[in-house]
């Protein structure tokens, strides 16, 4: 109800036509324009025709295939609340209900209105309903979607000394049915948004690390500002045989967008590391997004770790560049880089950089939302980066965290942020020896 609009009291009877259009624009806006959220939704609906139109309302609405059920009940008098909640609990309004029950004639398409002065309540549910909230008048309305499917139904009822819902009142009450299920179904979709948004999350989630003797492995994965909690940053760590691959990668953008791209991309890496190199992977990659529609600008940094040699071999397709602090120096290895991928141009022959991995070597690959600040270039981002690694304590664990702490803007991260530590421990268990 909008502000102002005060419910008149019991004895004002069906004096009340003149808040009936504001009724309808006040809920426009609440339902329409308004967080979008079902439960709320529904509430507010359910709270809106009291003492308007009606002295109690119940939501039902269908979820998906199965059987109508009441969301919600409110009641203008306090003192019925609870009976009306106890009935909608009871209430299970479907194919086998009588002929006569207006809220099952209602999920079937048909507008009812019932005057329980004249008429006699078709099942014992429906007379029990009647009793407990002293109603002699009901009006069921078919709830639809855009689409024009039933997905729920309005019960609306007033008490002993109200008259019958009348045509203008039934007017006001298809108009709130359109907006109802206007609104439900708009509530619905973001529901299986976010549910989607979950199920996508969990995949992106960063997987266990394998368990890699003389090798010490950090991950850390920070959401930016999408509303959605997932975005396009992703890292992955690979055993595949006697090799062990890294790869952190970035889709342009925020959100579900993104973390699909993403998502795809990290499934094709997983299954071509079992067959190629660092260089190969890459290729192959390129390849594979260009083939992807909704695929924009895409990086992936891959670094493949021989673990008889101890070498490293770096391919870099327009990410930023990788940090390697050994015990004499701290630098980024802009090496083995080639274009974005799905442009093309990396699928053409390049070579990989190659590094031989010492003990106490710390690698770290990252995106570049962890570097990046509005009003600056990334190269200074990257510079500060090294920094941030030269003063980084040596415990790997405890050095991601300071890394991020450190590289954080002020108001934190407003990007995806996907970090990546390795450190070699012991060459010999390393080596399988």
């Amino acid at each position: 109800m909008s502000e102002g609009a005060r419910p008149p009291s019991p004895e004002s009877g069906s004096g009340r036509s003149g808040e009936r259009s504001p009724l309808v624009r006040s809920l426009a806006v609440q339902l329409l324009q308004g967080p979008v959220d079902l439960d709320r939704t529904i509430e507010t609906a359910a709270g809106a025709v009291l003492g308007i139109i009606a002295d109690s309302c119940t939501v039902f609405l269908s979820d998906y295939d199965t059987l109508a059920t009441a969301r919600a009940s409110r009641h203008r008098d306090p003192t019925l609340e609870t009976a009306i909640a106890e009935l909608a609990e009871r209430y299970r309004p479907d194919e086998d209900a009588a002929e006569g029950s207006p809220v099952a004639g209602a999920l079937a398409g048909e507008e009812r209105r019932v005057d329980w002065r004249v008429t006699e309540p078709a099942d014992e549910t429906t007379r029990s309903a009647v009793e407990r909230l002293s109603s002699k008048a009901w009006m069921a309305i078919p709830l639809r979607d855009p689409d024009g499917a039933i997905i729920g139904a309005l019960r609306l009822s007033r008490g002993r000394d109200e008259p019958p819902f009348g045509e203008e009142e039934a007017e006001v009450a298809r108009e709130l049915a359109v907006l109802c299920g206007a609104a439900f179904a708009r509530s619905r979709a973001a529901d299986v948004d976010r549910l989607a948004v979950e199920t996508l999350s969990k995949d992106l989630a960063p997987r266990p690390l394998p368990d890699v003797p003389g090798i010490e492995l950090e991950v850390r994965y920070h959401s930016g500002t999408s509303q959605v909690g997932v975005g396009g940053d992703w890292c992955e760590v690979l055993k595949v045989g006697d090799r062990i691959m890294f790869a952190v990668g970035d889709a342009a953008g925020h959100g579900v967008d993104a973390a699909v791209t993403m998502k795809e991309v990290a499934s094709a890496l997983r299954a071509f590391a079992f067959v190629e190199n660092a260089a190969g992977v890459v290729r192959r990659l390129d390849r594979y997004v260009s083939t992807l529609r909704r695929a924009g600008l895409v990086t992936a940094c891959v670094m493949g770790l021989d673990l008889v040699t101890l070498r490293l071999r770096l391919a870099n397709a327009g990410h930023v560049p990788p940090i390697l602090a050994s015990r004499r120096t701290t630098k980024y290895l802009d090496r083995g880089r080639t274009a974005p991928l799905g442009t093309g141009s990396a699928g053409k022959r390049f070579g990989s950089a190659r590094l031989r991995l010492r003990v106490d070597d710390r690698l770290f690959l990252y995106t570049d939302g962890l570097v990046e600040r509005r009003g600056e270039t990334i190269d200074r981002g990257i510079d500060r980066l090294v920094r941030a690694v030269v003063n980084a304590p040596e415990d790997l664990a405890v050095a991601c965290d300071h890394i991020l702490e450190t590289m954080a803007p002020p108001g934190g991260f407003e990007d995806d942020v996907a970090l990546l530590a390795v450190r070699l421990i012991d060459e010999k268990a390393a080596r399988g020896g």
